[in-house]
């Protein structure tokens, strides 16, 4: 039974994302456009972590798809991180990779299914 009860508790904490749907306004924290892309960060209701930003890059992801580079455990720290994110990725050197952080419950399952590096996306 208690396995049960672990199991359903795993599944349901993997769908928190659910909750978030459509509540983007609520929980931005801080937002930049780019012509490649753009970096967001947001509260979240699935992570380990309440705050986390992700980027989306044309150079590292061809389907527009987020990879979520970092956590916070702050609001306060999510802006630091965001502001700091906003100025690696407009460099004129940005990273050859990004590692996805897998901060969401759902992602970190992935990631223990998945091919070791299969989160990281190398710049093209």
């Amino acid at each position: 039974m208690k396995e049960l009860k672990e199991q359903l508790d795993d599944l349901f904490g993997m769908l928190g994302f659910l909750d978030d749907v459509g509540t983007l306004d609520i929980r931005k924290v801080a937002y930049d456009e780019f012509s490649w892309g753009f970096v967001s960060t947001v509260a979240v209701s699935d992570g380990d972590q309440p705050y986390e930003t992700a980027i989306a890059h044309s150079d590292y992801r061809d389907d527009s798809k987020l990879i979520v580079v970092e956590s916070y455990s702050t609001k306060e720290g999510a802006l630091f991180g965001h502001k700091k994110w906003v100025t690696v990725m407009t460099s004129n050197n940005p990273p050859n990779e990004l590692t996805d952080c897998c901060n969401a419950r759902i992602a970190q399952k992935l990631r223990s299914m998945s091919e070791p590096g299969s989160m990281t996306y190398k710049r093209k």
